[in-house]
């Protein structure tokens, strides 16, 4: 992974039109690049949250590790497969009847 170094302005205003002028010295240039919109993107979210400022990122390395944590699943016990029964895929009205799974 690479970084890309871009300079980006933004002239923002109160009243229609609420973007005034972009610019942006990357290679699609123009000011209408992926460097704007995810800008206004993010400018967006943060007023949406309420933010008053740009909040802290926290590295993964910074937390607790979570491979530990149970999965979404809770409820769901651990079975033999020679204890399950699977069934045919329904399609429409049509229903095959179901098939017990044997160990070979």
């Amino acid at each position: 992974m690479y970084l890309i170094h871009c300079t980006l302005s933004v002239e923002l205003s109160l009243e229609q039109p609420f973007i005034r002028e972009t610019q942006c010295n990357c290679k699609a240039g123009l000011g209408q690049c992926n460097h704007l919109i995810g800008l206004l993107y993010t400018l967006a979210h943060f007023a949406k949250m309420g933010y008053t400022s740009v909040p802290p990122t926290t590295s993964k390395t910074s937390l607790p590790q979570a491979w530990h944590v149970p999965s979404r699943a809770l409820g769901v016990s651990p079975r033999t497969v020679s204890s399950e029964c699977f069934k045919a895929k329904t399609i429409g009205d049509q229903r095959t009847p179901a098939k017990e799974a044997t160990l070979v």
